[in-house]
């Protein structure tokens, strides 16, 4: 049939005599003996051919490539311009190949140019002339790299508003969570900041920066990982640089992240009595979401394949929770951790979200009991300060928060830099996955309009 398709285009235009281009992948053998040129394109549109069909093998058996016996010269073609994206080293030894033909290309064509030029007239071309083809090519390559990231920006959108079963799930998941940890620890009550409500406060929030942060990091690992393939097929083929890639899928991805922990947030504040105000708790989850979402990036452009992606989430995300958490009944400073602990709790995103959540729940709060209020016989107002009491180590004696913070070993961080903390975490974890990225996608691309 394509054969047939093919004859009738080429009758047509002999017929109307008028100039016809066709693009074709893998055409047999009969249908290449009907084309009268061929532009021979590599990845990244460069030009490794453009001339005569039938003198296109006799040009490249002088560069040293044969077209073997019997073989069809439009697969010929076709194989010294295609990269091997399963294997690195091959894709490097393709990359060679093609860079090599349209080196050589371009040189002959530059050769042939200059002579006809020579033989139609003497052409003086100046500096102004030079300097405004520069600037005309520079100017089409800064446009293509906008008009890239762009395409790559609504692409990566358009995955994400397509997934709308997921976005919904993700959405009454957060706010039930919220929901779900106000109802279990219910001495966090509105109105009401009592000693033995500070051991469920520190609970509270280091569950719901835990099951944000986990949700953002898998989603994000499964989602990546799975779209690796993909990425490395197309970076091979000079469509986008690792950078332009993974600047779209941070702007398209993170942005939704946040929005999600924006309601796990409210409700929780709306639900429970947490004392920090709402615009410090959005900030230091959403945050902490895109610390975990970075992490993902970082674990899914390292990793082999998906498996192994999840795998090591999972092994990295339970480590980073166990060094972040903060014992609600009190910490020992004067006993040091060991050296590896420290270490991974720099690296534990985890471990500075609880801290900044800590400083801003119990900086200069002061603790009251709804049980005092009315009672004026001096035995029942002892017995409820009693009852309000914590039961757990030093947090036992605390009068205000302040105490509890120096308690928890808190007393010497600030909100700030808690929250810097976390930001070069995210900066970091991206690096990571563009070095990743450039690393696993072997042979380095560059950029092309």
């Amino acid at each position: 049939m394509s054969e047939k398709v093919v004859k009738l285009i080429r009758d047509l235009v002999k017929q109307r005599d008028i100039p016809c281009m066709l693009s074709l992948h893998q055409p047999r053998s009969s249908i290449f003996r009907m084309l009268d040129e061929v532009l021979l394109l590599a990845p990244g549109g460069r030009v490794c051919y453009h001339g005569d069909a039938r003198e296109a093998t006799k040009y490249f058996k002088k560069l040293g490539y044969v077209c073997p016996a019997e073989t069809n010269p439009a697969e010929f073609l076709l194989d010294l311009v295609s990269i091997d994206a399963e294997d690195p080293s091959a894709a490097l030894e393709d990359e060679l190949r093609i860079t090599k033909l349209a080196d050589a290309f371009q040189k002959n064509h530059h050769q042939v140019h200059s002579e006809v030029l020579s033989l139609v007239s003497n052409i003086d071309v100046n500096d102004d002339v030079c300097n405004s083809v520069e600037q005309s090519k520079r100017k089409r390559l800064r446009f293509g790299k906008i008009r890239r990231f762009r395409r790559l920006l609504l692409r990566s959108w358009r995955q994400n508003i397509r997934n709308n079963r997921v976005n919904f799930i993700r959405l009454i998941g957060s706010a039930g969570n919220a929901y779900l940890f106000s109802t279990i620890f219910k001495s966090v009550k509105k109105g009401e900041f009592t000693p033995k409500s500070v051991g469920d406060r520190v609970a509270m929030l280091t569950f719901g920066i835990i099951n944000m942060s986990m949700i953002a990091l898998l989603k994000t690992v499964d989602l990546f990982s799975r779209e690796k393939p993909v990425v490395q097929r197309e970076y091979q083929r000079r469509q986008y640089s690792t950078f332009e890639y993974l600047l779209s899928k941070s702007v398209a991805e993170i942005p939704l992240d946040v929005a999600f922990a924006g309601m796990f947030t409210t409700v929780l504040k709306l639900s429970s009595g947490i004392r920090t105000g709402w615009k410090a708790l959005s900030a230091t989850f959403a945050l902490m979401t895109v610390s975990g979402a970075s992490l993902g990036f970082a674990i899914g452009a390292i990793s082999p394949s998906a498996e192994t992606a999840m795998s090591t989430a999972a092994s990295v995300m339970v480590i980073l929770m166990s060094v972040g958490v903060i014992n609600p009944s009190g910490v020992d400073v004067s006993a040091p951790q060991p050296a590896i602990v420290d270490a991974l709790k720099q690296l534990s995103p985890i471990n500075y979200a609880v801290k900044a959540m800590c400083l801003t729940e119990y900086k200069d709060a002061e603790f009251g009991s709804a049980n005092q209020k009315g009672r004026q016989n001096i035995f029942l107002r002892g017995r409820a300060l009693l009852k309000d009491l914590p039961k757990m180590g030093g947090l036992a004696l605390v009068k205000n928060g302040n105490q509890v913070l120096h308690e928890l070993g808190l007393d010497k961080d600030t909100y700030g830099g808690c929250m810097r903390h976390l930001a070069l975490l995210s900066l970091s974890n991206l690096i990571i996955c563009w070095i990743g990225l450039q690393i696993r996608n072997g042979p380095k691309a560059e950029s092309s309009c």
